[in-house]
């Protein structure tokens, strides 16, 4: 958990504590962390940010949380993992995400191996 003297204030939701939420806030992180990207729902005056990195085809990805940044604006590295290659995984189809809850100002989601945005646009043809 990250909180400044600015009012912001970061936290990441276990499982166990996203089972206990609002059913409006669970069902919308049940049909958003299908798609890779960066999403946010708010409820009962919290923000609540969902970053997911889409469907993966087994057990062995993904997404660590590296830190919480408040200057001189709000940021959030992620890293995403990759099962080691050689490695044996059931072929299951997961979705690898994290859920941060948020007050203050919403931070940048930024990959923590590069420093750039989490999710880049695409470039047209």
């Amino acid at each position: 958990m990250a909180e400044g003297n600015d009012g912001f204030l970061c936290r990441t939701v276990s499982l166990r504590k996203e089972k206990r939420l609002h059913g409006s806030v669970r069902e919308w992180l049940a049909a958003a962390k299908r798609d890779r990207g960066i999403y946010s729902k708010k409820y009962g005056g919290v923000h609540y940010l969902l970053i997911s990195s889409g469907m993966k085809p087994n057990q062995g990805y993904r997404l660590v949380l590296e830190r919480v940044e408040r200057e001189p604006r709000p940021k959030v590295l992620v890293r995403e993992v990759s099962p080691p290659e050689g490695g044996m995984y059931p072929q299951v189809l997961t979705y690898p995400y994290l859920v941060l809850q948020v007050k203050g100002q919403l931070p940048q989601v930024l990959d923590a191996s590069t420093g750039e945005l989490f999710i880049q646009e695409e470039e047209g043809p």
